[in-house]
């Protein structure tokens, strides 16, 4: 799917969100399985739209980053209350897929605020971004 995004998103010079959000989106799916279509034509049309989207958005909300770091908290806790819709990983119950959730957004919050202080924001909006995308698709999945 990669081989097929990288080349639109720099087309549309968002390729920051399509390498940063594909590795936070891969992360977190394993722990909150999020959307997935029937097909692979479906995931690759469904998963550039909303890349090339969210990617457009999370360059026009550098200005805005402390609302966006707001409205991504909220998604945090709505994916942590929504998540997971399946269990993945074979032998662990949902409790361990929450505790897994919880340490992984611990270490992207500490990555985003550790670029906010260094003013390269727009690492930390697209990984806010991919947190308000992935409750996107836990809510078109519910």
């Amino acid at each position: 799917m990669l081989i097929v995004l990288i080349p639109i998103t720099i087309i549309f010079d968002n390729w920051h969100f399509a390498i940063i959000g594909s590795f936070v989106l891969n992360v977190l799916q394993k722990f909150t399985y999020s959307f997935h279509c029937k097909n692979l034509d479906n995931c690759i049309i469904l998963t550039n739209c909303l890349f090339l989207a969210f990617g457009y958005i999370s360059k026009q909300s550098l200005d805005y980053l402390w609302i966006v770091f707001l409205i991504g908290l909220f998604c945090i806790k709505d994916i942590y209350i929504k998540a997971p819709l399946k269990i993945i990983v074979k032998g662990k119950d949902e409790k361990w897929h929450k505790k897994m959730f919880v340490r992984w957004t611990f270490i992207f919050l500490l990555i985003i605020i550790m670029f906010i202080e260094t003013k390269y924001n727009i690492i930390s909006s697209c990984i806010l971004w991919t947190y308000i995308m992935i409750d996107l698709m836990l809510f078109l999945n519910s």
